[in-house]
């Protein structure tokens, strides 16, 4: 191969320069052309280079987008477990909400009682503890404690701060939000039992209750245990004509010695 070009006019090298030159301009000449033939391998064309595996459309696929990482310095919020949904929660009918509580339940502390009328505040959780005060209509208080049933609640009483009785929760004049059952239970001492003897010798009936006292000669029928409270005294032998009203609070024991007719009687000892 003459690779040498020669221009009109010039002078030509000699021998050795000539065939220096000619294998330099023979080297350039061959470098160029295999660049321009062949690409270099694991290259491939613009066109070629969206590429869809058997079975896709042939759309091409999205690069995503790079995760962004919080700046530095910052936290990553963590979820406490507490207030997620466990396995088996129970969902509420139209809520949609797992986990929700049942309707009318809710936290400790968050039980409360609205009064739709007049309500005795007890020492203690049932019937046979004093009076210690009332509740009246319209009045709200929010629960404490219960009795372990969740029946007898214990609230702060009425104008009485840092003092704390009892209130029947099953009470049809009350209306209860939440759940009593997750309140703490409360220690409580038990109540001191009271009673009411009649001395007469007619039959004697208290009202409320329709607690019957038998005439003195069937004792010990003529004593019964009674809760405290405020009690009409009535002579059922004489049609249930009224004798009179009393008063009758825990550990007490109060004796009816007067009937209907206003007679007086003894009561032994």
């Amino acid at each position: 191969m003459n690779c040498w070009l020669e221009k009109p006019g010039s002078t030509r090298p000699g021998r050795r320069g000539r065939s220096l030159v000619r294998i330099l301009a023979c080297g350039a000449l061959i470098a160029l052309l295999l660049s321009a033939c062949a690409a270099p391998a694991g290259t491939q064309p613009a066109a070629n280079a969206q590429q869809t595996a058997p079975g896709e459309t042939g759309k091409p696929t999205r690069t995503p987008f790079p995760t962004r990482r919080p700046p530095a310095g910052t936290r990553t919020p963590t979820v406490d477990p507490s207030a997620q949904p466990t396995e088996g929660a129970t969902q509420v009918a139209g809520t949609g909400t797992p986990g929700a509580p049942a309707s009318g339940t809710a936290a400790a502390g968050a039980v409360t009682l609205t009064f739709g009328g007049a309500l005795n505040v007890r020492r203690g959780p049932g019937l046979a503890y004093d009076t210690v005060a009332a509740f009246e209509t319209g009045q709200t208080v929010a629960a404490k404690a219960q009795d372990g049933k969740g029946e007898w609640l214990q609230v702060e009483v009425p104008n009485s701060t840092g003092v704390f009785g009892w209130v029947y929760s099953k009470a049809p004049t009350v209306n209860v939000s939440g759940d009593p059952l997750s309140l703490p239970d409360a220690t409580f001492t038990d109540a001191v039992p009271a009673y009411v003897r009649n001395c007469t010798s007619h039959q004697i009936s208290l009202r409320p209750g329709e607690i019957v006292l038998e005439p003195l000669a069937q004792q010990p029928a003529n004593r019964q245990q009674v809760n405290p409270g405020f009690y009409e005294v009535v002579d059922l032998t004489l049609n249930a004509a009224s004798v009179t009203t009393m008063s009758v609070t825990e550990g007490s024991e109060l004796i009816v010695t007067q009937d209907g007719n206003g007679v007086n009687y003894t009561c032994p000892r």
